[in-house]
């Protein structure tokens, strides 16, 4: 095999074209693994759904190119129904060799110049051309297949020459700089310079192509430093590790380093030393409490970028969702904890798991606060859990405070509106507001633990003093509330006559509890909660 990519005697040959119409046998949120065995080439025509490479969250977009190596572990996440909302192309690359004889033999090379997420401009082109593509290669004639192939070698021109802009390339030397300089007070009119645009230009080009502001990616470049310098060092000085990456005041640090990871710099250093696996989404939650980040864990929450975006640094080891890649990962990483929940995978599974390192899993149906409370007990960090808990309450008890307004009505319901359809939470997904906040339960959801798909007819039977409802950004959603919101039943509604009806958007809180279902996740949610009902 082949590592280096060398420009001359290449030949690519297409293998094979798929669209995701072909992998997805209904609509709703349905995961696919898809074998990578060959180089892979994916455009993404359609909005919705994710792409999850190697245990990396990618959110699918319109015009999307992805560029995948043999042998990476490829899922697909479907939201909703999607024809053709991702063309899939499987492909080889051959090198001809001079031999001996002077003939030449043929060599497979299975590196290319582009990995990852690549760019196409403008992305309508990709998208006419990944639908040309697989337009020809269902029709199997020998013309449509040589335009197949005309195609698919103008979508890997297309995503070299992208790479070759010049443009691209000073904005990225820009962002090499300013890591380069980190501990230095770099300017932004510095920078812009070296990418040749204004300042203006530049902090918004910079911002869409990285995903914060200028200053804000300085920060998190030093955090990531002193992170690294903190894990090589567990013993050092946090003023001395301030100060190599750039900040003169150590107590200014320190706030900074808190609010990013949740604990204080010192904890962080005693705490790294500790490795523990979190099987499960819902896992990491249970360990953040306790000022434990997870060394191993998912992080391809295809409904938030919040751990993603926090403990990428620390989340060594990406797990997925397959039970034979996720053991091998372990194995090598050797983690000194394994916590998981009992109920998600079979028996034997959490067996081999428990061969790997000591494994604790916890029961599903018990309440997040016990989940905590064990998880505790087994890392032994009770004081922590009990800790956590009593700022926990004390919180509950000032949002109770902040709410005393709303609880004249005799009980709350919380709705929400996803994919055209209305549910509502069951008393598991509604806890905070429920047990520790205090409203009425209707006697709807007294049985119900996560969700129910409700009517008209079932929420006036219900008689709830209150509504809590969540509404999904998608046209579907969108275009369902405006017939809803019409319904002569749903205008008859009592909270919906008295003013008594709350209405959000896109609430990261309800997109998915029984993946959040978690200390953390709540006592995040808690202090968001008085804003749903338009309190400070």
């Amino acid at each position: 095999m082949q590592d280096a990519h060398q420009d001359q005697g290449l030949w690519y040959k297409l293998l094979s074209v798929r669209s995701s119409k072909d992998l997805q046998e209904r609509s709703g949120k349905e995961r696919k693994f898809i074998t990578v065995d060959a180089h892979t080439l994916l455009i993404s025509t359609g909005q919705g759904g994710s792409l999850i490479i190697d245990g990396r969250y990618h959110l699918l977009h319109v015009g999307a190119v992805y560029i995948c190596s043999p042998g990476q572990l490829l899922e697909v996440l479907f939201t909703g129904s999607m024809e053709h909302a991702l063309i899939i192309l499987r492909f080889e690359i051959i090198q001809l060799l001079p031999d001996e004889e002077g003939s030449g033999r043929h060599v497979r090379v299975n590196s290319f110049p582009v990995t990852g997420e690549a760019t196409i401009v403008p992305a309508s082109l990709a998208v006419q051309l990944g639908l040309s593509v697989y337009d020809s290669w269902s029709r199997e004639l020998p013309s449509e297949r040589l335009w197949c192939e005309a195609g698919f070698i103008e979508l890997l021109a297309l995503v070299l020459r992208q790479k070759e802009q010049t443009a691209a390339y000073a904005l990225e030397e820009a962002r090499r700089e300013l890591e380069r300089h980190s501990h230095e007070e770099t300017t932004i009119a510095g920078l812009a310079r070296i990418a040749g645009l204004s300042r203006f230009h530049f902090m918004r080009q910079f911002k869409d192509k990285y995903g914060m502001g200028v200053m804000d990616y300085r920060a998190a470049v030093r955090l990531q430093k002193a992170k690294e310098l903190m894990t090589a060092n567990p013993a050092g000085s946090v003023s001395d590790i301030a100060y190599k990456v750039g900040y003169s005041n150590e107590h200014y640090f320190s706030i900074i380093f808190k609010k990013h990871t949740g604990m204080a710099p010192a904890v962080y250093m005693r705490r790294r030393s500790i490795k523990v696996a979190a099987y499960s989404w819902v896992n990491i939650g249970q360990l953040l409490p306790l000022q434990v980040i997870p060394y191993a864990a998912p992080v391809d929450q295809y409904w938030s970028d919040h751990y993603r975006t926090r403990y990428k640094y620390e989340v060594r080891v990406p797990l997925s969702h397959q039970y034979d890649f996720n053991r091998g990962e372990l194995q090598k990483a050797e983690p000194d904890y394994i916590l998981g929940i009992d109920g998600l995978f079979p028996r034997e599974e959490q067996e081999r798991l428990a061969d790997i390192a000591p494994a604790l899993f916890l029961p599903w149906n018990a309440s997040w606060r016990s989940h905590l409370q064990s998880t505790a007990s087994f890392l032994k960090l009770e004081s922590e859990a009990e800790y956590w808990l009593r700022k926990y309450e004390r919180k509950s008890a000032s949002v109770r405070d902040i709410l005393k307004g709303l609880y004249d009505d005799k009980t709350l319901l919380l709705l929400t509106l996803t994919q055209g359809r209305l549910y509502t939470c069951g008393r598991r997904a509604g806890t905070v507001l429920y047990d520790d906040l205090l409203f009425g339960t209707p006697d709807l959801i007294r049985e119900v633990d996560w969700k129910l798909e409700v009517t008209l007819a079932q929420l006036a039977e219900c008689q709830a003093g209150r509504i809590l409802l969540n509404i999904d950004g998608d046209e579907r959603s969108q275009s369902a509330w405006r017939i809803l919101s019409g319904e002569k039943e749903w205008k008859e509604l009592e909270p919906v006559k008295t003013g008594k009806l709350h209405l959000t958007v896109d609430c990261p809180w309800l997109e998915c509890p029984w993946n959040e279902y978690s200390a953390y996740h709540f006592g995040r949610f808690l202090g968001h909660i008085p804003r749903l009902f338009g309190l400070k």
